[in-house]
């Protein structure tokens, strides 16, 4: 009967563990899941284990091993890269140990196992041990810039880990002691507490650095866009004014071939007139200069590429928008629409489509490409194929934090051979 109620109890502390761990998740990885089936998998067999630990006899190293490696496997379920994934189940595996450690000095307990041995500890420690991992979580919110989803170098990953199983395997060797010393083992606690919110704020502070270096990127961007936008306006407005100052010479010629009948020669001289007064007419022209920069600049890279182009741009020149959002979400989204389309194997069949809108305080954005039925996708995130995969593919995932700021709306489908990109912000 007793073993009954132990295994009840370990069942329902545990259980409570497990949820403990998901709102850590959530903290660092928002719900950015893989799908949900593989979530549920992945936290049930965390339960298990746990139960497994709490009454199985194994050495500390494996279950610490055992531990890290089912909190780690939680994180796949997870869209982020490798780096933080170990960085995040580093993470949690301390604050973990640190709850039971903090637990351990309070009690007393002599030969303790921080690694989740604590059958001979009450049922009221248990819970007390959850509770200080879940105060942790809290205190862990209120850093602000944990959940940016950027890539962080490995040198600092290698740091975190290694600091990780240093302070783990210095508290083992304190709390295996024959006769614990209070006074060792609370400086002890303490440092480890401590190293676990410097880590923190450490990694708070490189994630500050590494998405200034990002915003820097984008605005060095932004001023190329600016500076081919600006020589390229130069040209067209040139030769605009080359044909504007040859006009009347071009319709005496017009006059002469109509006097003489030639109306094929006029035909053809027209078209060809008007060919060339079409290709100087810039592609969007809303009088926002970020916007048309970064559109003509977009387009006439795919005219060069041979993509065929459809556009219908009404917008106003004064958006109520941040100039870099509009120029990362434009950006990424004609990037990825000429990345697409450009895997098409006919040259005739690269197509985009662009539908840009301003209605009742929203602005629509609708980008249409031709792609090959190939997507590379998990979840709800779609990932690029090129090698540079740090720039191009903030991407779509930039695009999607962007429109979470304007409580917008953000919606990919595909018909027909079509990857269609929706997107509306409320201003």
């Amino acid at each position: 009967m007793e073993n009954i109620f132990n295994y009840a109890m370990g069942g329902i502390v545990d259980s409570l563990e497990v949820y403990i761990i998901f709102r850590y998740m959530m903290i660092f990885f928002e719900d950015a899941y893989v799908n949900d089936r593989l979530a549920y998998i992945a936290y049930a067999a965390r339960l298990f284990i746990s139960l497994a630990l709490r009454f199985a006899s194994v050495s500390p190293v494996i279950s610490a091993g055992i531990s890290y490696g089912s909190i780690f496997f939680v994180s796949l379920c997870y869209v982020t890269i490798m780096s933080k994934r170990l960085i995040v189940s580093a993470f949690i595996y301390m604050c973990s140990f640190s709850s039971e450690a903090v637990v351990a000095v309070i009690v007393g307990i002599s030969g303790f196992d921080a690694f989740g041995n604590t059958e001979h500890i009450s049922v009221f420690w248990n819970l007390i041990i959850e509770m200080i991992f879940w105060s942790i979580s809290l205190i862990i919110r209120k850093f602000n810039n944990i959940n940016e989803k950027l890539k962080v170098p490995k040198s600092f990953v290698t740091f975190i880990i290694v600091i990780t199983v240093s302070m783990i395997c210095l508290e083992c060797m304190i709390f295996s002691q024959e006769k614990l010393d209070e006074r060792i083992a609370g400086i002890s606690l303490v440092c480890l507490i401590s190293s676990v919110f410097m880590l923190m704020y450490l990694y708070d502070s490189l994630t500050i650095v590494i998405k200034e270096h990002m915003e820097t990127a984008i605005a060095k961007k932004e001023k190329e866009y600016y500076h081919k936008q600006s020589e390229m306006l130069t040209e067209k407005y040139a030769e605009l004014n080359k044909y504007r100052h040859d006009m009347k010479n071009r319709m005496i010629a017009i006059q002469q071939m109509v006097n003489k009948k030639q109306y094929e020669s006029v035909s053809r001289y027209t078209e060809e007139f008007v060919e060339k007064i079409e290709f100087a007419t810039p592609y969007c022209n809303t009088g926002n200069i970020a916007l048309d920069s970064i559109v003509n600049y977009k387009l006439t890279k795919m005219t060069e590429l041979g993509i065929s182009v459809e556009i219908d741009i009404v917008l106003p020149s004064n958006l109520p928008i941040n100039e870099d959002d509009l120029v990362v979400i434009v950006g990424n989204l004609l990037d990825n629409a000429m990345d697409g389309t450009g895997r098409m194997e006919k040259a005739i069949d690269r197509f985009v489509q662009i539908d840009f809108s301003y209605e009742k305080g929203s602005v629509w954005l609708c980008v249409k490409n031709a792609y090959n039925g190939c997507l590379q996708r998990r979840g709800k995130s779609f990932f690029t194929s090129k090698k540079d995969k740090t720039m191009h593919g903030l991407g779509l995932q930039n695009v999607r934090e962007i429109v979470e700021k304007y409580n917008g709306l953000l919606e990919f489908s595909t018909e027909d051979n079509l990857f269609v990109v929706d997107i509306v912000l409320h201003m």
